[in-house]
């Protein structure tokens, strides 16, 4: 559960773009960072407050769903 409060008129800070990817989920945000995985099988770790990739990781199934972070695991 996140504890914070959004502006009133809330601002674009960054933008990633998957390349010739596609997302069908959300973000798990732990840590000062998001991850997202895409349908071909991509997982990215993105610097929250940059939107910088810190890395990525092929997999060979594709993300439908949001990955789960717990205790510093992914």
């Amino acid at each position: 559960m996140a504890h914070a409060t959004l502006p009133d008129q809330p601002k674009l800070l960054w933008k990633f773009t998957v390349r010739d990817g596609a997302l069908d989920s959300t973000a798990a945000i732990a840590d000062g960072v998001a991850y997202i995985g895409d349908l071909d099988g991509k997982l990215y770790a993105l610097d929250l407050v940059s939107g910088k990739e810190i890395w990525s990781q092929k997999f060979d199934a594709g993300f439908i769903a949001a990955p789960a972070v717990k205790s510093g695991f992914l």
